[in-house]
């Protein structure tokens, strides 16, 4: 088949140049990489001429189209050639692993297993509506296609971290040697202009004692898990998760394997921590497992609901308009409307307990590799990319003390 424009959902032309080509009797969409310069016939149809060019672009896609076919057509002898050569080397034949097999392949029982098994299921329902089989009939091509495709709903850095998840599927799910499609540089995303990253903002000093005052005040329940994360620098799962059997009270510290990454921590009791693991002792059932029963139930049935519960109380802390209703004040207060994608950013959460926790204790001097250790991630860069936003208004006197007197003290003329 030749090649072909697409269009938007609202009618707009795409800006490249597509086609349908037919690999081992099986038809394959893709995106040639060639942008559609000019202007297009005002019909809208492609056997009529535009300018010149956009007839320039046309030929740019021709041209394209033919290589990949050409490209195709090797690719399918090359194919045989080496199955061939595998049965005769190790004396069984090559078996391609089905597509349908990806999600299995990625669980390994972490969060991080459960992220990529959800990619990866995403990803077998697209190719195999494509009608792609089998882990070798997807190409270079068809992963930057899958990307490409992905993009128009969700940003740059969420089409990386599902890129990532894939490579990592596929690594296990290919045949040794077989080259995978998901890590070649030529499978990427060039991000638009609009699409921005929001970080989850750190709250302050004085907003962290007012969160925890409106917390306390309004729901115990979620005040318990907000000092939990805020003193602790916990993820959502891993509170909800704690058990007492890794609570030493004597030694002011707790012992945990971390659900997301399987990382094994150890780390200390703030006063304000222990406060509420000893009322929760107190008030402990004899068989309980873990310190937030509550929480661990509320996370296996309806984890949505612990995120709200913690968004509403950022939101009667934080919202200015005190007469708004209580859904409308927390998509004002948590949430940032993107530019590109279609799901708003988070600014307040239960995970922006986590980079308060790393940009308080690095903005008072504490060691980025020991922060790391308590944080289990993997690297410093991570703590300081992702976790370490401190504020303008944070470092003022300290830079006001650490700066030259010709920079702080104002002269006559400046006034």
């Amino acid at each position: 088949m030749g090649i072909k424009l697409l269009k938007n959902r609202d009618g707009s032309w795409r800006g490249y140049w597509y086609a349908n080509y037919f690999v081992g009797g099986r038809r394959t969409s893709v995106n040639l990489g060639v942008r559609v310069e000019g202007k297009p016939p005002a019909s809208g149809r492609l056997m009529e001429l535009g300018d010149t060019a956009f007839e320039r672009s046309r030929r740019a896609a021709r041209d394209k189209l033919a290589q990949l076919q050409g490209e195709a057509a090797k690719g399918r002898i090359d194919k045989t050639a080496a199955y061939r050569l595998y049965q005769e080397r190790a004396g069984v034949a090559l078996v391609e692993a089905p597509i349908s097999s990806l999600p299995g392949v990625a669980l390994n029982g972490t969060e991080q297993g459960k992220w990529q098994g959800k990619v990866a299921t995403e990803f077998a329902s697209w190719a195999t509506a494509r009608k792609l089989r089998t882990v070798l009939d997807v190409s270079v091509v068809v992963a930057k296609e899958y990307l490409e495709d992905q993009y128009r709903t969700r940003t740059a850095a969420t089409v990386k971290l599902k890129k990532t998840a894939l490579g990592i599927v596929f690594d296990k799910a290919l045949p040794e040697g077989a080259p995978n499609p998901f890590r070649s540089r030529n499978a990427y995303i060039t991000p638009h202009k609009e699409d921005v990253m929001y970080h989850r903002e750190p709250l302050t000093e004085a907003e962290v004692g007012k969160l925890l005052a409106v917390a306390k005040e309004s729901d115990q329940k979620i005040y318990d898990w907000i000092v939990c994360a805020q003193c602790t620098g916990l993820r959502r799962g891993d509170v909800c998760r704690l058990r007492w059997d890794g609570v030493d009270l004597k030694a002011n510290a707790i012992r945990l394997t971390t659900r997301k990454t399987g990382t094994d921590l150890y780390l200390p009791i703030l006063p304000l921590f222990k406060a509420v693991l000893e009322r929760r002792l107190a008030e402990k059932d004899d068989k309980a497992v873990y310190v937030f029963p509550e929480a661990e139930r509320m996370l296996r049935e309806n984890p949505t609901g612990i995120t709200r519960r913690a968004k509403k109380v950022f939101a009667l802390a934080f919202c200015e308009d005190k007469g708004m209703d209580i859904k409308e004040a927390m998509l004002e207060v948590t949430q940032i409307k993107r530019k590109h994608g279609t799901n708003s950013a988070s600014r307040y959460g239960f995970h922006a307990l986590r980079t308060t926790f790393v940009t308080l204790a690095i903005s008072a001097g504490f060691s980025v590799d020991k922060l790391r250790a308590l944080t289990g991630h993997s690297t410093v860069d991570t703590v300081l990319r992702h976790y370490f936003k401190p504020k303008g208004i944070d470092f003022s006197e300290e830079l006001r003390r650490v700066m030259p007197a010709v920079l702080t003290t104002p002269t006559e003329g400046s006034r």
